[in-house]
């Protein structure tokens, strides 16, 4: 059974945890994997990470951030599919429903 990493400042990184949460499809009830509760270290420096982050995108300019949300909006469209199969199983959301939640 897979275990998730989280994901803190640009990477996915294994957790020390030592309780995880079991991921079911609801549609079939089937274990899917586990995600992380992550220990407090991990926590606190998610949030240092985006204390430090903040400054850059604060001065960053209105067009370059607009880009970059466009960007992020062309990734979106180019993985539409698999986006919404993932919100599906994830939901047990029917198709049309799931890519009204991506899409």
């Amino acid at each position: 059974m897979e275990k998730l990493k989280y994901f803190v400042n640009n990477e996915f990184r294994d957790s020390k945890a030592e309780t995880w949460y079991e991921l079911h499809n609801p549609s079939t009830g089937e274990v899917t994997g586990q995600a992380p509760c992550c220990t407090n270290d991990e926590v606190l420096e998610a949030i240092e990470a985006a204390k430090a982050a903040y400054p850059a995108w604060k001065n960053t300019p209105a067009r370059k951030r607009a880009a970059i949300l466009y960007n992020v909006r062309n990734l979106l469209n180019e993985h539409l599919d698999e986006l919404t199969m993932l919100v599906c199983e994830e939901n047990g959301k029917t198709w049309a429903e799931a890519a009204g939640d991506v899409g």
